[in-house]
């Protein structure tokens, strides 16, 4: 979510550019309860959720793109994380910046 640069992934993604709907949104936010959000994620065979913090505070800058508004740290962090434990966090090398990767959690 909201890394600029993998146009050429060549492993299967679930990528979007800014001119598209963020299938991170499409598959979680319409669903109510975990076991509906465990079962959209498990059908679009979604394991691991890359977010890019810094390119989507870039996107939202004034004049860019712009990126979708329901993603934000609390919506990752307190609902999808803590809350509803859909994910849990991975380490990241600190030379990637400002970059989360997480893997989707065991039901």
């Amino acid at each position: 979510v909201g890394d600029a640069r993998p146009f050429d992934l060549r492993t299967p993604a679930l990528y979007h550019t800014c001119f598209d709907d963020c299938p991170l949104v499409t598959l979680l936010a319409s669903r109510n309860s975990r076991d509906e959000k465990f079962a959209a994620l498990r059908n679009a065979g979604v394991t691991h959720l890359l977010i890019d913090w810094n390119e989507i505070q870039r996107y939202r800058s004034p004049g860019n793109y712009g990126f979708p508004a329901e993603v934000t740290r609390e919506w990752i962090h307190e609902t999808l994380l803590r809350n509803e434990r859909l994910f849990r966090p991975l380490r990241t090398d600190p030379q990637w910046g400002d970059v989360e990767l997480l893997e989707v959690a065991s039901e």
